[in-house]
């Protein structure tokens, strides 16, 4: 707009939150922001005019006057348990096998599952350590960091929380140490040049294999075993939810996911119906059915 930071208005604010959901996406990809979006961009720029406030460069906080789009309601899709072993047994032998039964287990975002090395294993410890992503690049924005295959690969997750370290279970160790072993064995034929950076989802020719792959894998994977086709991030909403299921907190879920904050892993509290159990009983108990008919 043009403007002074003292001359900003709470009419601004609504005008710029209009254009976000007008313009057209700023990643190439079809379609326009979700409201979703809108949220984030009021967050950031609800703390940077309270910082601006804080400072004296403004009287009051014009974002504080503006209400964002309301959000769509969040319906995250999930496989069962016995539809997760139906999942993984179709995707034996296929490409992205590693990468899947990766996903399945430790609900890792694809980023992070793709960024999962050979050096963030703890054999001794039975921990792997999430520090490392790849995603697709946009080559407007990041064609400086961008490799061969288009992606871009850092030594940071997508927020502080998401730098993560995870237990392993013994049973599940086995597979990352076959994993590694089989690493090993191709870059003694290949040599040193055959993945160099330790990647474990990579293909027999030690190239990585790339997130859109991934994504369509799972969902042919999916379709091969009969099971309704969802979105690969599915994948981890359905470890959320088999884990709240069981019993898990709140707050330890949501370091196990990396989840910036609580809210976020809110969304899977409506899941954990244990601790109902024992009263609802108890109610039934004293109000007493017999007899009635339905």
């Amino acid at each position: 707009f043009g403007l002074n930071l003292s001359d900003l208005a709470h009419t601004h604010v609504k005008m710029f939150y209009e254009y976000i959901l007008d313009a057209p996406r700023l990643d190439g990809k079809s379609g326009k922001v979700s409201p979703t979006t809108v949220h984030r961009v009021h967050s950031a720029f609800h703390k940077a005019l309270n910082d601006a406030l804080d400072d004296d460069y403004v009287v009051a906080n014009p974002v504080a006057r503006v209400h964002p789009p309301r959000e769509k309601p969040f319906t995250p899709q999930y496989y069962s348990a016995d539809q997760i072993s139906t999942f993984l047994r179709n995707a034996t032998g296929d490409i992205a096998e590693i990468p899947l039964v990766l996903s399945f287990f430790f609900g890792t975002r694809r980023s992070e599952t793709l960024g999962l090395k050979e050096n963030a294993i703890d054999f001794g410890a039975n921990i792997i350590y999430v520090n490392h992503t790849v995603t697709v690049g946009q080559r407007k924005y990041d064609h400086v960091k961008m490799d061969a295959q288009g992606l871009v690969k850092e030594d940071r997750t997508k927020s502080k929380k998401s730098n993560r370290a995870l237990p392993v279970p013994e049973v599940f160790m086995g597979f990352l140490k076959r994993i590694v072993l089989r690493n090993r064995q191709l870059r003694e034929i290949f040599g040193p040049s055959w993945n160099p950076d330790g990647y474990l989802c990579v293909t027999n020719e030690g190239k990585l294999i790339h997130p859109n792959t991934m994504s369509k894998h799972y969902k042919a994977v999916a379709k091969k075993a009969g099971l309704p086709v969802n979105r690969l991030h599915d994948a981890r909403h359905s470890i959320a939810s088999l884990m709240i299921q069981n019993g898990t907190d709140i707050s330890v879920l949501k370091e196990y996911l990396g989840h910036a904050d609580i809210q976020t892993t809110t969304r899977y509290a409506h899941l954990k119906t244990q601790h109902l159990v024992a009263p609802a009983t108890k109610v039934q108990e004293l109000i007493g059915f017999e007899g009635l008919s339905g």
